[in-house]
């Protein structure tokens, strides 16, 4: 992606004057983690549950303990995750294109979480940690594909749409709730946790990919992404 060099080197640049700022009580340093997600989908009365996608993150974070069983946590992230589904699809265009698909779409974020932590110190370098607060996201791009298994046989048809759906279904911004329990030892950071969907990102007035006639309404509509994250970080 033409974001990705502007990102790391923005993440770069960040953990580099960070360090040079460093007071007693902060602490700075590169995260990263795997990302599991999925998405609730409500179209008028109906509930669409999709399958879970594979995704990842990475970035910095700056941590502020102003106690040794209080913290604040905060950083910039580049986010990879997204949904996908199985379904029967139909072309409107080409009667010969029918059959199972997989619609798989990958969103792309930069994340900017606000956590407050508790720690309980079990010795001078190891300590339990629970964190929560929320995540606030902003949307850089995303991509979609389409796989059918035809129903005649032959070949697989695969198609992408590389038209992001930022601006067109769902909007840019999203925010999740952030809920984690992990361990510290010396500088190294290790969090399970999941982040529950809070935002409705459907786009007002927006359409879907594979129904481009279709207006969304907000009260009838919803999309909330969430899902399950690992990370592993190091503080100095």
């Amino acid at each position: 992606m033409k974001h990705l060099s502007t990102i790391f080197t923005i993440i770069i640049c960040s953990l580099s004057v960070q360090a040079t700022l460093a007071e007693e009580g902060w602490h700075f340093g590169p995260t990263i983690g795997y990302e599991n997600t999925t998405v609730k989908l409500k179209s008028g009365g109906d509930q669409v549950n999709y399958d879970n996608l594979s995704g990842f993150n990475i970035g910095g974070l700056a941590e502020y303990r102003p106690l040794d069983w209080l913290g604040f946590e905060s950083g910039i992230e580049f986010v990879m995750n997204g949904y996908w589904s199985k379904g029967f699809y139909q072309s409107k265009t080409n009667p010969n294109v029918r059959g199972n698909s997989e619609l798989k779409t990958n969103l792309y974020y930069l994340m900017f979480p606000l956590y407050v932590e508790g720690l309980i110190p079990v010795s001078d370098n190891f300590s339990i940690n629970i964190e929560c607060g929320p995540e606030f996201h902003v949307g850089l791009d995303s991509r979609t594909s389409l796989t059918v298994h035809l129903a005649e046989g032959g070949q697989d048809y695969a198609e992408s749409w590389y038209k992001g759906v930022f601006g067109e279904s769902l909007e840019r911004f999203n925010c999740t709730i952030h809920l984690a329990g992990g361990i510290q030892y010396a500088g190294f950071k290790l969090m399970a946790g999941y982040n529950f969907g809070v935002y409705n990102m459907f786009l007002e007035g927006g359409s879907t990919i594979l129904d481009p006639e279709y207006k969304i309404d907000k009260k009838s509509d919803s999309f909330l992404l969430s899902g399950f994250v690992i990370n592993l970080s190091y503080l100095f």
